[in-house]
């Protein structure tokens, strides 16, 4: 596992795809758990036509971003994934940033990134 791998460009290709493999790879989780957690059928992370579709690249660079964002708060990139998938978010009446993107799409996105940026401005949970 690298460093600081989310913010990786390895798990980016040279189209500007997120590849769900390096991804996992990098935080130390399998595609199975990118599928669970992202709310994305496992054959759109593994079918390169289904890969390749805006929704499933949305998000999975929303994902990509705020586990970016996230990982300075923690010593590993598993450890922002654990965050992810596994913290309680207060002021998001109790859901992971996972649950919150899984039941509110785009706007959970937005409420996650929203939680990040006020984190990031000295603001509390």
């Amino acid at each position: 596992m690298h460093a600081d791998s989310t913010s990786n460009t390895a798990a980016v290709s040279s189209a500007g795809l997120v590849n769900p493999r390096a991804l996992a790879e990098g935080i130390g989780v399998t595609v199975e758990q990118l599928s669970r957690y992202m709310d994305i059928p496992m054959q759109s992370l593994t079918k390169q036509v289904r890969l390749s579709s805006p929704k499933v690249q949305t998000r999975l660079v929303d994902v990509k971003a705020i586990l970016t964002r996230v990982r300075p708060w923690f010593n590993s990139d598993l450890e922002a994934w654990a965050w992810y998938v596994g913290k309680p978010i207060p002021s998001l009446n109790g859901l992971t940033a996972a649950e919150t993107i899984k039941l509110y799409g785009n706007d959970g996105v937005s409420a996650v990134q929203d939680f990040i940026t006020s984190k990031e401005l000295g603001g509390f949970e």
